[in-house]
């Protein structure tokens, strides 16, 4: 059974991460424990244990006894991506294989959702439905371990597309990228899920290059 503590430790850990993934804390934002549980009129016990569920997922680290919101350099950016590169695509070959209608009927939904959010640009719920898309993708492909193994970075995932998103300020191909994706699992073509979806991980990496690279010129 669960005590009132784990029920309010649960609600705040899903703010704070929702802000986090809405970009409404600022990556490298300091998180101070007495002051969320003001902010939040709470105790600092579920606040303490919100911020070390965050922690275990990598959102937020702890700095010196200070606990701020992970501000990624390039380096966490490539090591992400090159984890995806790595994953994603045999997860989509492997979809492609045993793809169902049931599948398709989920990703076409999604893919409406995708459609008309973006005419809202709304980058909160584009990004939220961009993790679904991929997790329903990688469902799909029915391996429990790469299931668990990308999950396990998700919320990772969907930090790091906010990111991306405000770089490029919501210009995006993404619901084209999602689409020819769909249409390759559809199909039932194992190599070209893959190809498509490894072009649509490396082109958030282009981004993030292009960007980077800007920056240290600017510098």
């Amino acid at each position: 059974m669960l005590s009132r503590a784990d029920v309010l430790s649960a609600q705040v850990h899903r703010h704070l991460k929702n802000e986090i993934l809405a970009g409404h804390i600022a990556p490298g934002e300091r998180l101070i424990e007495s002051r969320l549980a003001e902010q939040l009129q709470t105790s600092r016990s579920p606040v303490r244990e919100a911020l070390r569920m965050l922690q275990m997922e990598q959102l937020v680290l702890a700095d010196n006894g200070a606990v701020r919101v992970f501000e990624p350099s390039y380096r966490d950016f490539a090591e992400i991506y090159e984890m995806r590169l790595s994953i994603e695509p045999f997860a989509a070959g492997l979809a492609a294989e045993r793809w169902t209608d049931v599948d398709s009927d989920k990703v076409a939904a999604n893919l409406e959702k995708t459609e008309e959010v973006l005419t809202r640009t709304d980058r909160t719920e584009v990004v939220a439905l961009n993790t679904e898309f991929h997790q329903l993708v990688w469902t799909a492909a029915r391996n429990e371990r790469i299931r668990h193994t990308l999950e396990d970075i998700s919320a990772l995932m969907q930090y790091y597309c906010l990111l991306v998103f405000q770089i490029i300020q919501q210009q995006t191909n993404l619901l084209e990228e999602h689409r020819a994706i769909f249409e390759a699992l559809k199909a039932r073509d194992g190599e070209k899920a893959r190809r498509e979806m490894s072009k649509h991980v490396m082109q958030d990496l282009r981004i993030l290059d292009a960007a980077y690279l800007e920056e240290a010129m600017r510098e």
